[in-house]
């Protein structure tokens, strides 16, 4: 990466943690008061025409932040999305104390608000958000909202070079093909699956156990932190895969739960890594159970709730000590 975009990019971090601090920095003052120089000196993907340059979205007396808002639209109240109620408002809000109160190193902020498809799989509705964010807002960064897939965070940071803030998971290889313009707030999606791993054998839940793990196709994040999370610790532990279940999914629903559940019994695995979590996989379990093979299970979600326990309300009695 270039000094240019280092720069670029600590003012971005700068930027970010006063719209949610509500303080004043003089580390944007640092941001290049330049044109653009020619692009294609570092990571990424971009061309000429989406490199936004280091000072793209910033004046004098301005900044534009664009905010990647969720729609949840049939979701919300059922227990299985974040209640963020009126997002817009509440940034405005917090945005205009600040511009009261000196805006950012003297910048009045500006902000735009883009809506996207959470269920859009395909990430064609971020990759809408994200255009409007960066050709048409000319954002100087842009903060993504829960559930902000990784499609929309390389459209952002690869391909339109613009520094990203997002409480969604990230993983080592994303990071790297945006140049490093990714800025998660929660941890690493493979080192939390390590840690997942490490705590259970910590507390003797592996202890004499044969493991298998059964995971989706669809989110590449999630291969990914499987990959080269979860399966290292497990192999640093001493402790053998003795057999891992890629399932077909495509943007909706996993397939093939039933070739899934004899695999692993066929390994005489009686301990999954489930890595689709308790939402997705009440048709693995049911499935499983069906065939008589029923193993313990492992989660790694914050998503337990009443509405997510209901799913599982067929095999509740079998499930009870089994997670």
């Amino acid at each position: 990466m270039t000094r240019r975009w280092v720069r670029r990019a600590v003012a971005a971090g700068a930027v970010i943690g006063v719209l949610g601090a509500g303080c004043s920095t003089s580390d944007v003052d640092d941001a290049e008061e330049t044109t653009t120089s020619a692009p294609g000196d570092d990571a990424g993907t971009a061309t000429d025409s989406t490199d936004p340059g280091p000072t793209t979205g910033l004046t004098d007396t301005t900044i534009k932040i664009a905010v990647m808002v969720p729609d949840f639209g049939p979701l919300a109240g059922t227990g299985l999305v974040p209640e963020l109620g009126a997002v817009a408002a509440q940034i405005e809000s917090n945005v205009a104390y600040l511009n009261d109160n000196g805006g950012i190193a003297g910048r009045t902020i500006e902000t735009s608000f883009h809506t996207f498809d959470p269920a859009d799989f395909a990430g064609t509705s971020a990759r809408a958000a994200c255009i409007e964010a960066t050709e048409e807002e000319k954002a100087f960064a842009v903060i993504g909202m829960p559930s902000w897939p990784p499609v929309g965070s390389l459209c952002v940071a690869a391909e339109y070079r613009t520094p990203l803030v997002t409480n969604t998971s990230v993983t080592p290889s994303l990071v790297e093909r945006s140049g490093g313009r990714v800025f998660s707030t929660t941890m690493d999606l493979s080192r939390m699956f390590g840690a997942w791993a490490t705590v259970l054998d910590e507390r003797g839940a592996l202890e004499g156990k044969t493991i298998g793990i059964v995971h989706g196709d669809g989110d590449e994040t999630v291969v990914e932190a499987t990959e080269v999370g979860l399966e290292p610790a497990l192999a640093e532990l001493g402790l053998e895969v003795a057999e891992k279940v890629v399932l077909p999914c495509t943007s909706t629903a996993c397939e093939q739960h039933e070739n899934a559940g004899e695999k692993l019994r066929a390994a005489d695995v009686d301990f999954v890594f489930d890595v689709p979590g308790p939402v997705s996989s009440p048709t693995f379990i049911a499935a499983a159970h069906a065939a008589g093979y029923e193993p313990e299970l492992t989660f790694s979600s914050t998503l337990i709730n009443d509405t997510v326990a209901g799913f599982h309300a067929a095999e509740a009695d079998k499930l009870a000590g089994m997670i």
